[in-house]
């Protein structure tokens, strides 16, 4: 595996992590929810783009099937396609920390906002 394969799941993992420490929540909310969907319309932009790469063509005389034409004319691995879904695995772990840790918090905050004196009654 390429290690150009790991730049787009590098690089949400650097975008996911920006506002853990600039404190905004409702970007990462955003970001959790928006973030899988868009790593699986990288997915198959990569995989049109591959097959758009190909002809279909052959040089006389043609040797094979139609199919084995089209299949060899298909970049096997398109290095998009690839890398948007290491990104969906990453986003999709991603997703699951951020709504873990927003629930957290949000617990934390009813509960402090339930008992401003420390009194449980």
């Amino acid at each position: 595996m390429h290690l150009t394969y790991w730049i787009l799941p590098a690089l949400l993992v650097v975008v996911w992590a920006q506002p853990w420490w600039r404190n905004s929540r409702r970007f990462r909310l955003w970001f959790a929810l928006l973030a899988p969907f868009a790593c699986v319309v990288g997915i198959i932009v990569g995989l049109l783009g591959s097959t758009a790469d190909g002809d279909g063509g052959c040089a006389k005389p043609c040797k094979g099937g139609l199919v084995q034409h089209w299949a060899g004319s298909v970049d096997s691995s398109s290095a998009f396609a690839a890398s948007s879904a290491l990104a969906l695995f990453v986003a999709v772990a991603l997703t699951i920390v951020t709504l873990i840790v927003e629930y957290v918090l949000l617990v934390r905050r009813d509960s402090a906002d339930a008992s401003p004196d420390g009194d449980t009654d």
